[in-house]
């Protein structure tokens, strides 16, 4: 009975564990630039803000007709609702980019028409800042993938093969000496054990 004790206590401490890598959570993209609704803030506000960010993070030149034309329409697709203090805004990327576009469609007499609204609107909004700003601006910047040359282009199949492989790699199992010697001994007390009492056929 000892016996046995023993190889149960051997076996529980000496099996080999597998190793397995940490599975952390993913963070959510960034999609939008976020604001926490001041006194005074409005819908708005905070879209004039990111068009003048996003612009800026894309390199492009937005007049200020076409900036008002972009923040009326973005504003009221969110809804042109009243903000209410502290209440969380968020100001999508894709919704910014599609009116930007389409800004470029605007004719003379468009512009002129919504240069009127700009005249009377506040552009210098250097106090006002999304929440995440730094790390918004950062994912907004065009990719490096779109300047690059035709070279790397081409080798971007095989990043993407290392990545999938670097995705698809097996929990290690690793195995510290202590673990192989507990397996051996384990072998040679069951050897001994099965040996001392076999059976005495004579």
């Amino acid at each position: 009975m000892a016996s046995l004790l023993t190889l149960v206590i051997i076996i529980t401490v000496g099996s080999p564990k597998t190793v397995l890598a940490a599975d952390n959570s993913k963070t959510p993209p960034i999609t939008s630039y976020e604001y926490i609704a001041r006194p005074g803030d409005s819908l708005s506000l905070l879209t004039r803000k990111s068009l003048q960010l996003y612009a800026k993070a894309k390199n492009t030149q937005l007049s200020s007709a076409a900036a008002m034309y972009c923040e009326n329409n973005v504003a009221t697709k969110l809804g042109n609702r009243r903000l209410e203090i502290n209440e969380q805004v968020s100001i999508p990327f894709d919704l910014l980019q599609q009116y930007i576009v389409n800004s470029r469609s605007l004719d003379a007499v468009q512009l002129d028409a919504w240069n009127t609204y700009a005249q009377n609107a506040n552009f210098n909004l250097s106090d006002l800042h999304p929440i995440n700003e730094s790390a918004a601006q950062s994912v907004a910047q065009p990719n490096a993938s779109s300047t690059s040359t035709q070279s790397s282009s081409q080798k971007q199949p095989d990043t993407k093969a290392k990545t999938n492989e670097s995705k698809t790699e097996k929990p290690a199992i690793k195995f510290s000496w202590p673990h192989w010697f507990a397996t051996l001994s384990i072998t040679v007390i069951v050897a001994y054990a099965f040996k001392k009492f076999e059976p005495d056929h004579n």
